[in-house]
């Protein structure tokens, strides 16, 4: 079924390539009387992803390192050609100025840094990375970081919050660490009587009084009028980098793309794009297909089901008509030794009818044999 479509397909491949190069040399003519003069046009928004910026950069520059797309003094976006790229420390991000006419080093905005450099043809229009909240459970805040490093997060010991990795062990003391690079979890964690954690969550003798031991603090510190046992101390180093100057002085070479290579490009987009259609229709062909295998197997396994609860209903009915049966040829039976019982009891009942008439018979018949004595005798007295 799926030897038609991939024919085709690869057909495609091969041949896509091919035909678009000749409208593109066409292309490429247009492209070497684009405008790479230094002039401003303001957009909504920069490319966002790559790909956007290198289609954009081509049609608009004729050279992907020409490119460059730049906030404005204004609140929007200003993108221009030009041969030469600037060098954007860390820390900070291009600003273009439409007052001067000219870009400026701007340090991040709050909650933002960038840990390295980059050129201003190959940037994103501002700092990449968003600091870290430290707002888990039972962490707090050990450092702010700066422009250019994440801040640093802990877990608050002073409320018996332990980090977990470092409960068995932690030879180096480690307090604070970058969410960034470290996934740590805060958990509860209760000391023996008389103890309490300190900053690198190890169980250690509580202060003595008049003394506490502040949340991040090794040391026990004198309490104080405005301080209280239970007050979070927050260290921070923050801190502007040296190196952030109101303008970079560094220029990069510039990159020249050959026409050969930007001839490839449409091309081998175009090809990409026609394989990944080609697989996007074989997957979506296997998933249908897939689909009513399944529910082939779904009918099966319910037909299968229906036969087994027919056949469950059968031996049911069996087995009810086999204890009807059964109960009936017992009823049978008991009816029968009823009927044997009856018979033998008005047997019985007869036999002795007939021996009390027997008996009644003997004894009149005695009682007439002694009258019939008495008779005698009488008459025996009587006689001369």
């Amino acid at each position: 079924m799926l030897g038609k479509p991939i024919l085709i397909q690869t057909v495609l491949l091969a041949i896509v390539p091919v035909v678009l190069c000749a409208p593109i040399r066409t292309l490429m003519k247009d492209q070497e009387e684009t405008d790479i003069s230094n002039t401003l046009h303001r957009v909504v928004l920069c490319p966002l992803s790559t790909w956007a910026r290198e289609i954009t950069a081509l049609s608009k520059c004729g050279n992907t390192s020409f490119y460059h797309c730049l906030p404005n003094s204004e609140g929007g976006f200003v993108e221009f050609c030009n041969e030469s790229s600037t060098w954007i420390e860390k820390g900070g991000f291009l600003e273009f100025s439409t007052a001067t006419n000219a870009t400026i080093l701007k340090p991040c905005s709050t909650g933002m840094y960038q840990p390295n450099g980059r050129w201003s043809n190959e940037s994103t229009p501002f700092c990449t990375k968003k600091m870290s909240a430290c707002d888990g459970i039972g962490e707090v805040v050990c450092d702010d970081g700066n422009v250019t490093c994440d801040r640093r997060c802990r877990c608050d010991n002073a409320d018996d919050w332990a980090m977990e990795s470092y409960i068995q062990e932690n030879p180096l003391n480690t307090s604070c660490v970058l969410p960034s690079q470290n996934n740590f979890v805060c958990v509860k964690f209760k000391c023996p009587p008389g103890q309490e954690l300190d900053p690198s969550y190890k169980c250690v003798n509580k202060c003595q009084d008049g003394y506490h031991r502040p949340s991040g603090s090794f040391l026990c510190l004198p309490f104080t009028g405005n301080r209280t046992s239970t007050e979070n101390v927050t260290v921070s180093f923050t801190q502007k980098p040296d190196t952030l100057k109101e303008r970079s002085s560094k220029s990069r070479p510039v990159v020249h793309i050959t026409k050969e290579q930007v001839i490839m490009v449409f091309p081998i987009a175009v090809a990409i794009v026609v394989g990944v259609s080609a697989c996007s229709i074989l997957m979506s062909k296997c998933k249908k297909d897939s689909s009513t295998e399944k529910q082939l197997q779904n009918l099966a396994k319910k037909k299968m089901y229906e036969r087994s609860a027919k056949k469950k209903h059968r031996r049911k009915l069996e087995r009810r008509k086999r204890r009807q049966e059964k109960k009936a040829k017992l009823q049978v039976k008991v009816d029968k030794a009823l009927q044997k019982m009856e018979e033998r009891q008005r047997r019985r009942k007869e036999k002795k009818q007939l021996l009390e008439q027997s008996q009644n018979q003997n004894e009149a018949a005695s009682g007439d044999a002694e009258d019939l004595n008495h008779v005698k005798k009488k008459c025996d007295h009587f006689t001369p």
